[in-house]
């Protein structure tokens, strides 16, 4: 009995050990697989590429093909498996009579794993309507089929139906129901004549007009200011729309960091809505310090000073100073939002310093006022009054003098970008101009304006590969150019114009030194390449020139210029090094010239 009771310990523990070696070379099987036999699938049959593409990326069996499965049979059955969800996409996009299957061609090396579509009609929209729920109000005029996006004819699609419910909601928001809601959806495919009838039902609600406004979070800006941005109201009709544009013009003072523009969830005891505005402040003063370097003015120093919220009312004071071998400037601007109308800024800006550059040494004050007005939301107008003192040493003329200008600026701006430092679609443009009479007796009065534009175009996602395009036109009416004032003539060259020529020098030259000219053309090209998420390269051509004349002459030169940049991309925008090159140089002009700023070129 003692012998069988060990023989039998020890069988069993032969099995216990046998068995702990069959998990132990199961679970190393699991952790290293054998790979299974490599097969590529695709999609036949499909009426466009975007449909193809689109099935594709439902399916395991293409995101999994770099995994293959052990066997033919476990092959198919993955492909088999991604079939309701192809056909349900199908449906989705108007293909309900489709017919869906899939093969595995073991013959040919790699496998194929080909999903054969047979698409069958497209299904059109035939009747569609938005109806009223039977619990709802009667006196609603509903938004017809057209503005829904459901034009009856064309192809239906899932997609098309579910944003016509959101268009719905929100056109009712836009016409002073702030409480629509979703009573029912009727979609009817007829399989005999191919068409899908859509019945869009909606209970509106009540209809509303604004109710007070309360604000959370109100620290230093007076509430009756922050009060005047918002564009609606008391008593007037509830309108979806002027939450975002209150949202904006919050945004847009500069006051807040954050902004929420809520409704209440239900109307006062008068009927009407309240709204609920709670912000974050911004920090009132910001304080900015850089460095930089251009082969143009050599290192330098640039030092800044804002004030947002000056005397609580939006009022924004800001001052800087630069300082180089060439420039030394302090200037400072004050902006007053809603001066006399909403819609109207007053703007006061002075400065003084000194430059000295290869074509004058300017010694100047300057002061101005003018009145900004918004004539569309992104079109914005300005005329103004201004007196400048300076004095002058035209270097080439060999002359000194002193002048007392006033003048009149006028201006036409409208902005489209998505991002001022860097833009990656959308467009600016502008026209400044302004006559100048002396007061100390010159002969010299004129007219000076400028017209410039820039555009944007992304030619990859995400501003991966962006064209940029920037051109200008400029001219003086009055006297010669030797009789206007040298600091304001145009000039062209430099990091902000044609870069490869050095500052003022692409134009009208005397004995290699620049004198300006009573007209400027200027054209620019890059195309802003991102590399990486935070590095990126710019080629680029830049060309300009002046003229002495009003217009240019048969055989001025043009000059161009052309070379490379590189981008480092931070949150506040991309720091830009540039390196140009003269393609007509002089013997006057360097091989390179080198410019380096915070922000695109332009």
């Amino acid at each position: 009995m003692r012998a069988s009771f060990a023989a039998l310990c020890r069988t069993f523990a032969a099995l216990t050990a046998l068995s702990l070696l069959c998990l132990a070379e199961a679970a190393a099987a699991q952790e290293t697989p054998s790979p299974g036999p490599a097969y590529i699938p695709s999609v036949e049959g499909a009426p466009s590429e975007d449909l193809a593409r689109s099935l594709a990326d439902l399916a395991e069996t293409f995101r999994l093909r770099d995994r293959p499965p052990g066997s033919r049979l476990l092959l198919e059955r993955r492909a088999r498996a991604d079939l309701p969800a192809m056909e349900k996409l199908l449906r989705a996009e108007g293909f309900l009579k489709a017919r869906l299957d899939v093969a595995v061609r073991t013959k040919e090396r790699p496998w194929q794993v080909v999903f054969r579509l047979d698409p069958g009609p497209a299904f059109l929209l035939g009747r569609v309507a938005a109806s009223l729920a039977p619990d709802g109000p009667r006196d609603v005029d509903l938004p017809l089929p057209a503005e829904l996006g459901l034009q009856p004819g064309e192809r239906f699609t899932a997609r098309k139906v579910l944003d016509a419910e959101e268009i719905l909601l929100r056109l009712l928001g836009e016409r002073g129901y702030p409480f629509p809601a979703r009573a029912g959806r009727r979609v009817v495919a007829d399989h005999a004549t191919h068409t899908v009838d859509v019945d869009l039902a909606v209970n509106p609600g009540p209809r509303a007009a604004f109710g007070d406004t309360a604000f959370r979070g109100l620290a230093g800006s007076d509430a009756a200011h922050v009060r005047s941005l918002l564009p609606w109201k008391p008593g007037q009709p509830y309108d979806l729309r002027l939450l975002e544009a209150a949202r904006s013009a919050l945004y847009g003072s500069g006051l807040f960091s954050y902004v929420e523009v809520a409704p209440a969830t239900a109307l006062d005891p008068d009927g009407r809505l309240p709204i609920r505005v709670g912000v974050t402040e911004r920090l009132p003063r910001t304080v900015r310090a850089g460095l930089e370097y251009t082969t143009d003015f050599g290192p330098g120093v640039k030092l800044g000073w804002d004030h947002r919220n000056l005397l609580g009312n939006g009022e924004k004071l800001g001052l800087s100073l630069t300082y180089n071998e060439y420039i030394q400037k302090l200037s400072g601007d004050l902006r007053k939002p809603h001066f006399l109308r909403d819609d109207q800024n007053l703007a006061l800006h002075g400065e003084a310093g000194n430059e000295r550059t290869d074509a004058y040494v300017l010694a100047l004050a300057d002061t101005s006022a003018s009145l900004e007005r918004r004539l569309l939301r992104q079109v914005t107008a300005s005329l103004g009054l201004g007196y400048r003192v300076s004095r002058v040493e035209d270097k080439k003329l060999d002359t000194e003098d002193d002048f007392g200008h006033a003048y009149v600026p006028a201006g036409l701006m409208g902005d489209w970008r998505d991002d001022v430092l860097d833009p990656g679609s959308g467009a600016t443009f502008s026209v400044l101009g302004a006559p100048y009479a002396d007061t100390l007796g010159n002969p010299n009065s004129f007219f000076k304006y400028r017209a410039s534009g820039t555009g944007y175009l992304g030619l990859l996602e995400d501003k991966r590969a962006v064209l940029a395009l920037r051109g200008s036109w400029g001219q003086i009416w009055g006297p010669s150019r030797d009789n206007i004032p040298a600091d304001l003539r145009f000039y062209a060259g430099g990091g902000g114009s044609v870069r490869g020529y050095a500052y003022q020098t692409a134009g009208n030259m005397i004995d290699d030194e620049p004198v300006g000219g009573k007209s400027l053309g200027e054209v620019s090209g890059e195309i802003r390449l991102k590399v990486t998420e935070d590095f990126g390269i710019v080629p680029f051509l830049d060309g300009g020139s002046t003229y002495e004349g009003f217009l240019p002459e048969t055989g001025e030169e043009f000059y161009w210029g052309a070379g490379l940049g590189l981008r480092y991309y931070t949150t506040v925008g991309p720091i830009r090094l540039d390196v140009g090159f003269p393609l007509n140089p002089r013997s006057s002009d360097d091989p390179f010239q080198v410019y380096g700023s915070l922000g695109q070129s332009f």
